[in-house]
């Protein structure tokens, strides 16, 4: 199949005549008419000796800025005494019925198949030579890499953290009672679950600042229900 902008090379082959090769006397001319509009898009161009050989003629027939459609190559030349004109050379047809457009445009490795070639295909042994210097990827990696801690925490450091976020979690006050029959009273702080907090060791002043800001109300001289910070220690 041949699209436009394609060059396609019309080839002649002169026949041989009893058994030996044709004598040309006028070397080949090649036309190429549009069949659609009879048209011809070439003009009695000459067709060049294929090197080598005797008899046979060719031509490259740029395709550029053509349309879509078919296209008859018609040629004339003169040998052994006999002149042919017009004669029929080959019936092309410029792009596909299904295809509107140009597929693949500037497809240079499709249309070398460099993809298959074994030479384009990375190998385990090209990849490690990757030098990290030149890869933004593995710099990327190396540096999120280098973040990392020598001394990561342990399974047994783990552990422990949790229970400690565990114990201030459970650090949610309870209920509280007072020991009295504990010289000095004892004061304790229960969790939710009913285990201890804290306990604290409970002191009375002859006079608490309780009283004084009361100035003498009633019950002055007996210890508040709540101690006041002041005369309260943590046993």
């Amino acid at each position: 199949m041949i699209y436009p902008g394609d060059t396609y090379t019309l080839l002649l082959n002169i026949p041989p005549v009893s058994g030996a090769a044709a004598t040309v006397t006028t070397a080949p001319l090649v036309t190429v008419i549009q069949l659609s509009t009879g048209t011809p898009v070439v003009s009695a161009q000459a067709m060049t000796l294929v090197a080598g050989s005797m008899t046979v003629y060719s031509y490259s027939w740029n395709t550029a800025s053509l349309q879509n459609g078919d296209y008859l190559a018609l040629v004339s030349y003169a040998a052994n005494g006999v002149t042919y004109n017009g004669v029929f050379l080959e019936q092309l047809r410029l792009g596909d019925t299904n295809i509107t457009g140009p597929v693949a445009l500037a497809a240079n490795v499709a249309l070398n198949a460099t993809v298959a070639k074994d030479a384009t295909v990375a190998h385990l042994t090209d990849l490690a030579t990757i030098n990290p210097n030149t890869s933004t990827v593995v710099l990327a990696i190396q540096s999120a890499v280098n973040a990392i801690p020598n001394n990561l925490a342990t399974q047994d450091s783990v552990n422990m953290l949790l229970s400690l976020l565990t114990d201030v979690h459970d650090g949610q006050f309870g209920t509280w009672s007072v020991d009295k029959t504990q010289s000095p009273k004892v004061l304790t702080f229960y969790r939710l679950d009913g285990s201890v907090l804290a306990t604290y060791a409970v002191t009375e002043d002859v006079v608490s600042p309780f009283c004084r800001n009361q100035k003498a109300s009633r019950g002055c001289g007996k210890s508040p229900l709540r101690p006041p910070a002041d005369s309260v220690a943590q046993r």
